[in-house]
């Protein structure tokens, strides 16, 4: 469709897991799991991008 070529949509997932084998616990500073979805336009003449960001606690 020519109508939407100028428009994307993007994700971006990762799942990390951590562990410290000393204590035999996670890493308190890395989130387990991070989410991105951007959605933007690309013109000629200007561009704009949004993002929303999903990380767990």
């Amino acid at each position: 469709m020519e109508v939407f070529s100028n428009y994307y949509l993007q994700t971006e997932v990762a799942n990390v897991k951590t562990e410290n084998k000393n204590l035999d616990e996670s890493l308190p500073l890395n989130p387990p799991f991070t989410s991105k979805i951007s959605v933007g336009v690309d013109k000629e003449k200007h561009r704009a991008k949004a993002q929303y960001n999903i990380v767990s606690k």
